[in-house]
């Protein structure tokens, strides 16, 4: 994963990137596979923890309010 990721709690991989949520923020971020260009999709998702990816979207569970959350790709 990127560096200056702190209390990353998911990772999930699909084909071409790799995705992880972050509970000091709530971000939902991405980075290629060779983990190049990281980019932050999403914050304040309320201590975003659980992540999961399919063909068409991220998903992800978010620790404060227990909602599945979504994001198309």
């Amino acid at each position: 994963m990127s560096s200056n990721q702190s209390l990353a709690r998911g990772i999930a991989v699909d084909g071409q990137h790799v995705y992880w949520s972050r509970t000091s923020d709530g971000a939902i971020g991405r980075a290629n596979l060779n983990l190049s260009n990281p980019t932050m999709l999403v914050t304040g998702q309320g201590q975003a923890v659980d992540i999961t990816v399919d063909d068409s979207a991220i998903y992800w569970l978010t620790g404060s309010t227990g909602k599945v959350m979504g994001l198309a790709k």
